[in-house]
């Protein structure tokens, strides 16, 4: 994980989060995508609200997802960017409970992975 960012006011117990997370794969976005279509399809939502690529800086694209899961008891709103440079995947992922408006801070914040290079820097 390469960050984190929690709402600073609960709601019904739960706090809105967006975290960000990168994989050494390899693999071009649209074969990543692909995966990782199967598995949200697969492990964690029948339907996708939003699949869809979007532009980015420098005429780079990135790929949008929008779906809920069950998590225990509740269910939430995922709305997920994934962009791909130099062989590794970076994905930001945006949590929400599904009876609150997404907040316009939080979706331009998650749109900043198109902004600009992107690295992967193992640690």
């Amino acid at each position: 994980m390469l960050g984190v960012w929690l709402a600073p006011v609960a709601h019904d117990g739960f706090s809105e989060n967006i975290n960000l997370l990168d994989e050494e794969t390899g693999l071009l976005l649209d074969a990543y995508v692909t995966a990782s279509r199967n598995a949200i399809l697969k492990n964690m939502s029948k339907t996708l609200a939003q699949d869809t690529d979007e532009p980015c800086a420098a005429g780079t694209t990135a790929h949008r997802f929008e779906y809920q899961i069950a998590f225990g008891a509740r269910t939430l709103d995922i709305t997920q960017l994934i962009r791909e440079a130099g062989g590794a995947a970076y994905i930001a992922t945006y949590t929400r409970l599904p009876d609150s408006p997404a907040d316009p801070v939080a979706l331009t914040s998650l749109r900043t992975l198109c902004n600009g290079e992107v690295s992967f820097a193992p640690p």
